[in-house]
C-alpha cells in the first residue's frame, strides 16, 4: 500500500513537471520590428550659385554626393533624435574617417542642415550646410 500511494505520488508529481513545461515556455516570443526609412532618405538638390549640389540619403543609411554631376564621396549617416553623422568611406572630398555632425530639420521638401561638429573642410565650407531641395 506503502508502495501504491509512493508510485503514485511520484507519477502526479512527474506529470505536473511535464504538463507545466509544456504550458509555458521560458524563452519570450522573439517581437516583430519594423524598421521604418528615415525622414531623410531620399534624393536632395541645391545650388551655389556656380555648381549644382546632389545628396541621395538612402534607406540603407549609405550616402552619395556629387558636384555638378561629379562624384564627391559616399559612405554611411547615422541619426540620433534631429542630427546626422556622415562617415565618408570612398570619394575625393579628404572626408574620410573624419565624420561630420549636423543638426537637421525637414520642412515640406526642404532638408535644412546646420553644422554641429566636423573636421573636414570640404564638406562644411558649402557643401552641407543650409538648405536642400527634394528633387
Amino acid at each position: 500500500m506503502k508502495k501504491s500511494i509512493l508510485v503514485l505520488s511520484m507519477l502526479i508529481g512527474f506529470s505536473a513537471i511535464i504538463f507545466n513545461s509544456c504550458s509555458k515556455s521560458d524563452t519570450p516570443a522573439t517581437p516583430v520590428v519594423t524598421v521604418a526609412p528615415p525622414a531623410v532618405a531620399g534624393s536632395w538638390s541645391r545650388s551655389n550659385g556656380t555648381a549644382i549640389f546632389s545628396l541621395v540619403l538612402n534607406n540603407d543609411y549609405s550616402y552619395s554626393s556629387s558636384m555638378s554631376g561629379a562624384p564627391i564621396e559616399s559612405g554611411t549617416y547615422a541619426i540620433a533624435d534631429t542630427s546626422i553623422t556622415f562617415n565618408s568611406t570612398a570619394g575625393s572630398s579628404g572626408c574620410i574617417g573624419k565624420p561630420g555632425k549636423y543638426g537637421y530639420t525637414i520642412i515640406g521638401t526642404v532638408l535644412r542642415f546646420k553644422m554641429m561638429s566636423d573636421s573636414c573642410v570640404a564638406r562644411y565650407a558649402g557643401v552641407i550646410p543650409g538648405d536642400w531641395n527634394k528633387k
